[in-house]
């Protein structure tokens, strides 16, 4: 009988650490390298000397750049977490989430950014 309990204990002591190994989040994103993402499907400008589309650069030190849109990208940091994405513009303090949706697309507020070759 108590080896019958021992077997139960090992037993559930491993399908809780499996729980637990496969319940954590990964990050949808690792930054091995600059990488920039550019927004698609934007209509020209109506002033050809600006960009309307918006613009991350994450390195892998965790700084980077946004850009709205316009002709300056701004420095910034960034932290992945899972799927989640939060940049933070360093001249303004702003912060802004983004959702990864796979490791050459982000979508910020129905804009869709992909990953520049």
């Amino acid at each position: 009988m108590n080896l019958n309990l021992s077997k139960q204990t090992l037993l559930l002591f491993f399908l809780l650490t499996c729980a637990v190994l496969t319940g954590c989040k990964k990050d949808a994103i690792i930054v091995k390298e600059n990488k920039t993402f550019r927004e698609i499907n934007v209509p020209p400008p109506t002033d050809p000397r600006f960009s309307n589309t918006m613009v991350v650069t994450l390195t892998p030190n965790g700084t980077g750049g946004i850009s709205l849109g316009g002709d300056a990208i701004y420095p910034a940091t960034y932290d992945i977490s899972g799927s989640t994405l939060k940049i933070t513009d360093n001249s303004t303090l702003e912060k802004y989430k983004l959702k990864i949706v796979s490791e050459t697309e982000l979508n910020y507020n129905g804009r869709i950014l992909r990953l520049e070759k």
